[in-house]
């Protein structure tokens, strides 16, 4: 004759989110995801200390949590490529050379025009709120069009393509031995650093930043016809 299985009754438990965190505040190590032993999961963590990976992307993961560099850095490290530029032609230029080379990147790399744009505007507000973009020198950007003509843009896009693909083969050529993942993390992390201390550059950068936008938009349709 079979017994019948033997049945449990489970007590719930009720803890608030002010209880947790009194009890990882006083347990040392705690607060750290992946102990086995806390009370929290890795997203409770992430909204705790505003650590959201899929809002930061590969990236910029990286790099705001490099204890050695972070954002003012490779601003500045922008800045050491970009400055020499802007001084020989005009930030107006550069800007309208930036945008292709950003359809360029996201052409070669298979990465979303909207990632490239979406990390740009990121490293764009983080700066601003932190204030690292106080330092560069500022200049007036037209509001809508940077307004060259069809010969000049498409003397931007040559050069855009000169610059990223001689980019890419200097790493490559670099003894160092990069990978392929490490020469389209270097790039797309460079384009948009550089990209971002230009719109810093405007006496406006948030409608700098439109405005590239928009050119971006016009490359990629212009380069689609190439």
């Amino acid at each position: 004759m079979s017994k019948e299985p033997k049945k449990y009754e489970w007590e719930s438990v009720s803890v608030t989110p002010e209880e947790v965190k009194k009890m990882l505040d006083e347990r040392p190590g705690g607060r750290y995801a992946g102990r086995g032993d806390s009370p929290w999961t890795q997203e409770a963590y992430e909204r705790e200390y505003g650590i959201n990976i899929e809002k930061w992307d590969w990236i910029l993961s990286y790099i705001l949590n490099d204890r050695l560099y972070g954002m003012r850095w490779w601003l500045d490290y922008a800045k050491s490529d970009m400055k020499p530029l802007v001084k020989k032609y005009s930030l107006r230029r550069e800007l309208a050379v930036k945008a292709a080379g950003i359809v360029i990147c996201s052409r070669h790399f298979g990465e979303g025009i909207a990632d490239h744009m979406n990390r740009i505007g990121y490293i764009l507000k983080y700066a601003q709120e932190k204030g690292f973009g106080t330092g560069f020198d500022k200049e007036p950007i037209p509001e809508d069009e940077l307004g060259f003509s069809e010969k000049e843009y498409r003397k931007f896009r040559r050069q855009a393509k000169l610059r990223f693909y001689n980019g890419v083969e200097r790493l490559k050529r670099s003894p160092l031995g990069y990978s392929d993942e490490d020469i389209e993390y270097f790039t797309a992390r460079d384009t948009a650093f550089q990209a971002a201390y230009l719109c810093l550059r405007s006496d406006n950068p948030d409608q700098t930043f439109a405005t590239l936008a928009h050119e971006v938009f016009r490359a990629k349709k212009e380069l689609e016809e190439d």
